[in-house]
Parts: C-alpha cells; structure tokens; sequence
C-alpha cells in the first residue's frame, strides 16, 4: 500500500509517523504546492494530509486512491461528493501526545479497496486488540474514535 503524505510539516515537529509507517510504503512532504498535488496523488493508495485543500481538479488523475485521512477535524478542505462519486473513504486521524491514531472506521474502506491490508496485521503485532475473523478480514480493535 502506497500512502503519500501531503504537509507533514504541518503537523507539528512531534509527531511519531511510524505507526502509519508500519501500515505500508510512505512517500513524506513537508509541504505539497497546489501544483504538486496531483502529481503526487497519482499511484497513492492513501492520502494524509491536515490543510491541504483536495477536490477533483488534483483527484482526477488519482485512480488508486481509496483513502483520505484528514489530521484535523472536519472536512471542509475535501470535495466530499467528488470522493463519495469515486469510491474514495475520508476519515480523520486523532493526533494526541504526538501521535496519530487511526480511528477504527477507517479499516472498513480499506478492506473494499484493499483485499489484503496492512493494517490489520498492525493490529495484531501492537496489541490494540485487532482480530481476524469469518476469514474475510474483519477489522476489529478497541480505542478511541
């Protein structure tokens, strides 16, 4: 899984990037111009980013997208009927103590996108409580939403 963060450097100098490391093959920018947006999204599976704006001007080309994860609250920097019209998911990443989390919805577009994903097995290493069951991936775990 590809995941391309857009502005990393907006997320503060603290910030522990490894848990999304674990997830998949991570491209960082400290910071994406409107112009390098589309570019960049280009074979990205997932996009983070926190204030970047997207819309389908620089999604269009992004036909692997499956995920957007906003590290904010709200979405209003998203196209959401663009995203919702392409299958895209969008979810926000709880940042606390210098970490960001990944809240539990955020599995289940994955796994309609993803047939084998990552982040169940990260799940299971790290010991948040994440199982397999029914043989068809199910993404369960306990935490925060």
């Amino acid at each position: 899984m590809k995941i391309v963060i857009l502005d990393s450097g907006t997320l503060g100098a603290d910030i522990n990037l490894g848990p999304i490391r674990a997830l998949g093959e991570v491209i960082e920018h400290k910071a994406s111009s409107p112009e390098e947006i589309a570019e960049r999204l280009a074979d990205a599976d997932v996009a983070v980013l926190n204030k970047i704006k997207l819309n389908k001007s620089n999604l269009s080309e992004a036909k692997n997208l499956k995920l957007i994860c906003v590290a904010a609250t709200g979405y209003d920097n998203i196209d959401i009927e663009f995203c919702r019209a392409r299958g895209i998911g969008n979810r926000s990443l709880k940042a606390s103590a210098g970490k960001l989390q990944l809240p539990l919805g955020t599995c289940q577009p994955l796994q309609r996108g993803i047939r084998r994903i990552q982040c169940l097995d990260a799940l299971l290493k790290g010991g948040q409580g994440g199982r397999l069951t029914g043989g068809k991936g199910e993404c369960l775990a306990r935490g925060t939403v």
